[in-house]
């Protein structure tokens, strides 16, 4: 079972790609840069290489100019298993340029020359729970993975991404990715990124406020509305929902916690 290295092959004539591997160390260079030595696998091979993040002042993107100054303040430490957004310098991939860094998150990667649609992204976090289900007809596992935490107007709220594996990737799933029960009361939960396609956005339901019956989700008008009474009304930020498809995915570690 892989537990890192390349997910996603973001663009493969620039080279972008989106990389697991485990912190060696984290050496501040200058007030420009800070480099990141990491350890992941190639090919049943490890491999470490020493990715540096740059602030470049003279960017006019502002995120661009405080690329090394976020990565060290997200306070990465020996040991801790980050992905990356970097591209190697080359074959050996002892050296590689870093772009972004992430502990956790759904991140969506934008369209390019090689790929023209929006159905490449990664979901990074840890699978809460998994689901034995049925999609047209074949066998597949729903995995609730936490990701983070998000403001919704403004008030700290836990994000779960749904994602679904099929067929060979759900046999796999269910020995991979399921929580285990420990006799001391604790549960231990698996740590994990999917590579996915196409992210898709609904609402739960909420009740008609003015026959209560459940509303349903339109996602053409992007809005809730009632099958009996024929209203509308805007979804509530709170009830977002957003699931995909993996096709492929990683475990990168685990979790021990007391069971609630």
């Amino acid at each position: 079972m892989r537990k890192n290295g390349v997910i996603l092959n973001i663009n493969r004539t620039g080279g972008l790609v989106m990389l697991i591997g485990t912190v060696l160390s984290v050496t501040k260079k200058d007030d420009r840069r800070c480099t990141i030595r990491i350890q992941h696998e190639v090919d049943g091979e490890w491999k470490r290489t020493d990715v540096t993040f740059w602030n470049d002042l003279d960017a006019e993107e502002d995120w661009r100019r405080h690329t090394a100054d976020r990565v060290l303040n997200m306070k990465p430490r020996k040991g801790s298993v980050v992905m990356m957004r970097c591209k190697f310098q080359n074959e050996t991939m002892q050296n590689a340029t870093g772009y972004s860094m992430y502990y956790n998150g759904l991140v969506k990667i934008k369209p390019d020359g090689e790929h023209d649609e929006e159905n490449r992204n990664v979901v990074f976090g840890t699978v809460s729970s998994l689901k034995d289900v049925t999609v047209c007809g074949s066998d597949a596992v729903r995995a609730n993975v936490y990701v983070g935490k998000r403001n919704v107007n403004g008030v700290p709220s836990f994000h779960y991404v749904t994602v679904t594996l099929m067929n060979d990737l759900a046999i796999m799933a269910r020995t991979d990715l399921a929580p285990v029960a420990n006799a001391d009361d604790t549960i231990t939960r698996k740590k994990a990124a999917f590579c996915c396609g196409k992210i898709a956005v609904y609402y739960h339901s909420v009740p008609c406020p003015i026959c209560g019956e459940p509303m349903a989700y339109d996602p053409t008008d992007n809005c809730m509305c009632c099958a009996d009474c024929g209203i509308t009304q805007e979804p509530e930020p709170g009830k977002k929902q957003e699931s995909a498809f993996a096709t492929d995915y990683i475990v990168t570690g685990e979790i021990t916690t007391l069971r609630a």
